[in-house]
């Protein structure tokens, strides 16, 4: 099942972008990662679809089976 991550050019979204990419060169083996952009210029962080995986309704957001994680931090430890 791949993981879902909700993310957005800014610092906090390339972080986890970053730790993913790193995590790949490293040979570390992860389920395949869907990125969804959550435009914040059109004001996408406040859908439904995406407020329902971060209710905060601030990038990034990532979903990995039944857990939905939120906050870049917590996603880097989470993938860590």
């Amino acid at each position: 099942m791949a993981m879902e991550l909700w993310t957005w050019g800014t610092p906090n979204g390339w972080k986890v972008s970053i730790m993913l990419e790193e995590l790949k060169e490293a040979g570390v083996a992860l389920p395949p990662v869907d990125v969804r952009h959550v435009n914040l210029m059109n004001r996408e962080q406040f859908s439904e679809a995406f407020t329902a995986i971060n209710p905060n309704q601030k990038i990034p957001g990532l979903v990995d089976g039944d857990s939905k994680l939120m906050e870049s931090c917590a996603i880097l430890l989470y993938l860590a």
